[in-house]
């Protein structure tokens, strides 16, 4: 997996920072989780190369921060596979998941 994060440079130029892999990662034998960017709830300099990925792998962010990750599950080969449309976003709000889909009323073919 290739990871790109864009900053700033001292003239406010859009620059690329990070170009790579992700910083951390777990169960890639299932499929994998990675972590791609975090924020602290503090505000960051867009200047700075800093990879806030690299931090431990924790379930939720700290108090108004933010995590985005991706993440995959292998399927199992002795199940059939439903087809879809569409890309499922799962997105977590304070306690509760929430499910977007782009395509929702063609999302099962």
């Amino acid at each position: 997996m290739r990871r790109i994060i864009t900053g700033h440079n001292e003239n406010g130029k859009s620059v690329i920072s990070i170009d790579g892999p992700p910083a951390r990662s777990i169960g890639e034998e299932a499929g994998g989780l990675y972590e791609i960017w975090n924020t602290d709830g503090s505000g960051f300099d867009t200047t700075s190369n800093e990879d806030r990925a690299d931090i431990d792998i924790v379930l939720s962010p700290v108090q108004k921060g933010t995590k985005f990750r991706y993440f995959q599950i292998t399927h199992p080969r002795d199940v059939p596979i439903m087809k879809m449309k569409g890309i499922i976003f799962i997105i977590k709000l304070t306690n509760y998941p929430k499910i977007f889909n782009f395509n929702f009323r063609n999302f099962f073919s």
